[in-house]
């Protein structure tokens, strides 16, 4: 953040230049919803620019295309170069003042401004722009400064310093103009005298020059009311009405009673970082569909900070901030999603694309296991590792090639996904009433809720597979294989749907989540058709089944639901698959 301490003795530092993920942005903290981005050799086809993210404005050549206003999707090429006649088309800065003067309104939600130079033509729209407030506002004393030299700088821009006579100014009011505008090119023009400026970085020589403009235009009085506002983030909610994350020298109600004032009508939430991990949460609109305890939950299911009652994010349903005793371990980024998960619940084309996309994930691991399960023997060359006949006819019989090859991928797949938070389960056990429910998973354990490989003739047991017996090979497979399934099922497939549905939390409500529920379907599912204690469905024929089988096979399916239901309940309720 600028200099807090300037506020009253000088004009303010309101430009910043920060890091994205499209690169450096320049911001103003009293239009902190605009970002600018200034990309060197920057051309965008007439196509895509009017394909362009919504809210999008392109300047002085960023886009290969003519000028165009598209006000449904709010996408603006600003340009004096392509597909025009350039004789009597306005500079690209008086293009941008005739936009804000008309009545742009740039205060709602996020707005992007991207050029690819920043010559004082384009510096000076990219002025505009961000000061839109100020310029809108009737008794602005800077209007008359920056018009003479927009309309001085658009004039030369577009026909040429010869031509600056008709500007249309009084004498003195250009020669005023003139002399501002020499110290404004000054830079730029020693820079390209050199032949360096391909070479210097746009955003930090934008945002110099916009503070020199500042000089030339504004007068320190004029910021009384003046408080630095730095949008950290924001979540766009279907109400129309955003939660904005905020670093302020305000309190909560006053930074609401400031932001109206930036943004033209009330954010939804604002979220105001006070110190590293010390957030306040204000819910400013009332009919939201949620108001905060819902987000609560969230934060207290992914927040590792979170490790009993005591220290949780809360409140009331209209303030409340993080954990008092510790902070926040999340991210910003991971704060807003949990915002965003809260608010914009998915529709039902989002649960069956989900719901598919689990489908996938399970299949991705069981059909690559059937197939090299039942080609374990064609696929590889045991005898490099001194395996008999004998040997493989007792792994065969044994109907746990399958169990043993999925002990090798699902660990891999799970790990191998790079997930390493406590949405999937990777964190250390946290609070302690999930302990309740152990007995109810021990009972649904031993009554087959548990993967326990099928165990082969032990006449077979001393036969020696490579390095191992088969003995040593079935218990390894009875270990590892519900590791296996704990990993794939409440560690990789319930974290991914819990990346986007509610789940329960430390110390917080009981209820059955859907991620929980759709889990613990899949493991049912899954083990009827998997070698294991209970008969597999596909090994028996309709004629063989008899009523002990049949209520076998359904006690199993129930058991492994049931056990699902629990085991994702402890994962949920602990942060953590090790339980």
């Amino acid at each position: 953040m600028p200099d807090r301490s300037q506020k009253s003795k000088s004009i303010p530092d309101r430009y910043q230049v920060k890091d994205s993920d499209n690169g450096r942005v320049i911001t103003c903290t009293e239009s902190p919803n605009v970002r600018v981005l200034i990309k060197r050799g920057q051309s965008t086809s007439d196509s895509a620019a009017h394909k362009a993210e919504t809210r999008t404005i392109f300047l002085d050549g960023a886009a290969q295309s003519p000028p165009f206003l598209d006000n449904d999707k709010q996408i603006y090429n600003l340009d004096h170069h392509h597909g025009v006649v350039r004789a009597f088309t306005l500079a690209t800065c008086e293009q941008a003042l005739l936009l804000v003067m008309r009545g742009l309104d740039l205060r709602e939600r996020n707005w992007t401004i991207i050029a690819n130079d920043p010559d004082l033509d384009t510096v000076l729209a990219i002025w505009v722009l961000v000061n839109h407030l100020r310029l809108s506002e009737s008794d602005s004393s800077g209007m008359q400064e920056i018009v003479s030299l927009i309309r001085l700088e658009g004039v030369i821009d577009a026909h040429g310093l010869e031509m600056n006579r008709f500007t249309g100014l009084p004498a003195s009011a250009l020669k005023e103009a003139e002399k501002k505008l020499e110290k404004l090119r000054a830079k730029e023009l020693e820079i390209k005298k050199t032949g360096e400026w391909e070479n210097i970085d746009y955003a930090d020589y934008c945002a110099e020059t916009l503070r020199k403009i500042d000089g030339l235009v504004y007068r320190p009085l004029e910021f009384h009311d003046y408080h630095d506002v730095d949008e950290l983030a924001r979540v766009e909610t279907n109400t129309g009405r955003d939660v904005v994350f905020c670093d302020s020298d305000l309190g909560v109600y006053e930074l609401e009673q400031y932001l109206t004032r930036l943004y033209g009508t009330q954010p939804g939430v604002i979220v105001l970082q006070k110190s590293p991990g010390v957030f306040t949460l204000r819910q400013v609109d009332l009919f939201l569909p949620e108001n905060l305890e819902p987000v609560y939950a969230r934060l207290n299911f992914v927040d590792p900070a979170v490790r009993d009652a005591g220290n949780t994010w809360g409140g009331s349903g209209e303030i409340g901030g993080s954990p008092r005793s510790t902070g926040t371990k999340l991210s910003l980024k991971e704060i807003a999603d949990a915002f965003r998960v809260t608010y914009r619940r998915p529709g039902v084309w989002d649960h069956i694309r989900n719901f598919l996309y689990a489908v996938f994930i399970t299949a991705a691991v069981f059909i690559p296991a059937f197939f090299i399960a039942h080609n374990l023997f064609t696929l590889f060359d045991w005898s490099g590792i001194g395996s008999t006949y004998a040997g493989r006819d007792a792994l065969q019989s044994l109907q746990n090639t399958y169990p043993l090859v999925l002990i090798l991928i699902v660990p891999a797949v799970y790990f191998l996904a790079g997930r390493r938070n406590r949405v999937y389960g990777f964190d250390i056990p946290a609070g302690h009433d999930w302990l309740y429910l152990l007995p109810l998973a021990l009972m649904a354990a031993v009554s087959g809720g548990v993967w326990i490989p099928e165990l082969s003739d032990p006449a077979h047991g001393n036969v020696s597979i490579g390095f191992l017996t088969l003995s040593q090979i079935q218990m390894l497979a009875v270990f590892l294989l519900p590791i296996s399934a704990e990993l794939l099922f409440r560690g990789f497939l319930h974290g991914f749907l819990a990346e986007r549905y509610p789940c329960q939390h430390v110390a917080g409500q009981w209820f059955v989540s859907y991620p929980t529920f759709i889990t613990a379907s899949f493991y049912g599912l899954i083990t009827l058709i998997l070698p294991l204690q209970t008969p597999p469905l596909h090994d028996l024929a309709l004629n063989h089944w008899d009523w002990f089988t049949r209520v076998n096979q359904i006690a199993g399916f129930f058991s492994a639901v049931l056990f699902g239901i629990v085991a994702g309940s402890v994962r949920e309720r602990s942060g953590s698959i090790l339980p």
